[in-house]
């Protein structure tokens, strides 16, 4: 995915985030000390890795439109700023590969784990 990393910290004084049109990925937990101000331009994307989240003891301005919404999401969201054909194209080639041989009568189900279970894999938290 393309976009900008904003490492997580704390905001002590008047910041603006705007990306230039492009997703912006925060890595770590933001915190929005009492006195200062975060605002988020319309049409802004945010991604938060692993669960990370913003604190606001301050202020938090973000006022989208319906043509130009800010979107507060998990970096794992293809809805938002991301390429869900290419990152489906697999699963969706696996299942148009087996519907062709499979019963039409025959129900068929694909599932994609969210637990690795493997030193290193994917966990609940990810």
């Amino acid at each position: 995915m393309d976009g900008i990393q904003q490492d997580g910290g704390a905001i002590s004084d008047k910041r603006t985030w705007y990306f230039g049109g492009v997703v912006g990925q925060i890595d770590g937990n933001i915190a929005i000390a009492s006195g200062a101000s975060l605002t988020v331009v319309p049409g802004q994307i945010l991604k938060f890795y692993n669960g990370n989240s913003i604190n606001v003891t301050g202020t938090l301005t973000a006022v989208g439109s319906p043509s130009a919404a800010i979107v507060f999401t998990s970096y794992r969201d293809d809805s938002y700023g991301g390429d869900r054909a290419g990152r489906m194209k697999f699963p969706l080639e696996v299942v148009e590969t087996v519907r062709a041989v499979w019963p039409a009568d025959k129900p068929l189900f694909m599932r994609i784990s969210s637990v690795d279970h493997a030193d290193g894999g994917l966990t609940l938290e990810d």
